[in-house]
């Protein structure tokens, strides 16, 4: 999925580029997670 999207505030962007980066690093830790807890085999 891609989005985007133009923040108008400079005074928000830095709070959004964190959050974005803290969402990927925790998406990334789940997907790991996922890999090694779920029954489906790896190719």
């Amino acid at each position: 999925t891609y989005s985007n999207h133009w923040i108008s505030s400079p005074n928000f962007r830095p709070a959004i580029e964190q959050f974005i980066a803290q969402e990927a690093d925790s998406i990334r830790a789940y997907a790991h997670e996922a890999r090694a807890s779920l029954p489906f085999k790896q190719k």
